[in-house]
């Protein structure tokens, strides 16, 4: 499987001008400042209940958090994911994705920033 992970080894064929295959790790360290020290990391399968504190309780024996975004929806209920700006986000990746937290697995992984995501294209229907 190509371009499995950011540090799983694959190479990612990227749109590069030379067509050189890239590693993961290689093209968010270029794109984004990808820096493996210090990061976000995104945790989905959050439950509703879930606070702040619980959540820095959970995830500060991997590292020092520095900021918790919880998203939340228009009513200021859960949507259930969230934000975490972390030390050794790879390592919190690692050790607490598909964890148990209040009988919930959680997926954890890396965030990348919205202004480096691939765009959706989308179908668009020409009118007859």
């Amino acid at each position: 499987m190509e371009g499995t992970g950011i540090d799983s080894g694959f190479s990612c064929v990227i749109g590069d001008t030379n067509r050189q295959p890239k590693t993961c790790t290689e093209f968010y360290k270029k794109r984004i400042g990808y820096s493996m020290t210090q990061g976000e990391i995104f945790v989905g399968n959050l439950p509703h209940s879930a606070t702040e504190e619980e959540i820095k309780a959970h995830f500060s024996p991997v590292g020092q958090i520095h900021s918790i975004n919880l998203v939340t929806d228009r009513k200021g209920r859960s949507r259930c994911f969230g934000f975490i700006s972390i030390d050794n986000p790879e390592e919190a990746v690692t050790l607490l994705n598909e964890k148990e937290f209040q009988e919930r697995k959680l997926r954890v992984s890396r965030a990348i920033k919205n202004d480096f995501r691939p765009r959706h294209q989308g179908f668009h229907r020409r009118g007859r």
